[in-house]
């Protein structure tokens, strides 16, 4: 379930967020030692790993997410959405095992 919940958003992440990702890019030096910073949203498969390791993990967001924010403030709704969707449906998941358990 939650894999295709991330697959669904990286969808859309990829048609939304990754133009932006190019142009925050571009635009400065921000991403100077993040080898793969440029291309964390350029394909579903990247961006799903990229929402792994960022919402799952929660490693290196602030690298990634926030220089796109910066630059475009209307992307945080996004992000934020995302973060709640697989984060309920991750403790879902967690929570339906541990009722199931308990019976």
């Amino acid at each position: 379930l939650t894999l295709v919940v991330l697959t669904l958003w990286a969808v859309i992440v990829v048609d939304l967020i990754h133009p932006l990702n190019v142009k925050v890019g571009e635009a400065s030096d921000i991403y100077g030692d993040c080898e793969r910073c440029p291309r964390a949203f350029e394909s579903v498969f990247q961006t799903v790993l990229t929402l792994t390791q960022t919402i799952v993990a929660g490693d290196s967001w602030g690298k990634i997410a926030v220089p796109v924010v910066e630059a475009n403030p209307w992307t945080y709704f996004l992000f934020l959405a995302i973060i709640v969707s697989v984060g309920l449906g991750l403790m879902n998941l967690i929570l339906a095992v541990i009722v199931d358990r308990a019976h």
